[in-house]
């Protein structure tokens, strides 16, 4: 997904979804973030 699979796994969140999805140590996949970098955004 890369630089738009990060925009979507932030944006979800401010358009209502309740969850997400983040890698809790290294990404597995292109766009992923990892817990750490989802909690700073």
């Amino acid at each position: 997904m890369g630089e738009l699979g990060i925009f979507s796994r932030i944006m979800c969140t401010l358009a209502g979804s309740f969850l997400t999805y983040a890698s809790f140590e290294e990404k597995t996949a292109p766009g992923q973030l990892n817990i750490k970098k989802m909690r700073e955004n």
